[in-house]
């Protein structure tokens, strides 16, 4: 996941790290499947963009119950 968020990095990581709160606990289903775990790392910064915008990256795994599916 990459926050791209003003030009102030201290405002741009409080931005990342609350995004990253909205993950934990790990939401019961996304898209309808359900979800067996969610991680997000802590934001790491990933630099600026030619406007000079503050980017920070988190890596996040999901882990999904197996669904049965018509095919």
């Amino acid at each position: 996941l990459l926050v791209h968020w003003t030009d102030n990095p201290v405002d741009a990581e409080k931005q990342a790290a609350a995004l990253a709160l909205r993950f934990d606990p790990a939401p019961s289903e996304i898209d309808g499947i359900p979800v067996i775990s969610c991680t997000v790392s802590a934001p790491r910064w990933a630099g600026r963009t030619v406007n000079r915008i503050c980017e920070y990256s988190m890596d996040i795994r999901v882990r999904y119950k197996e669904v049965a599916t018509n095919a």
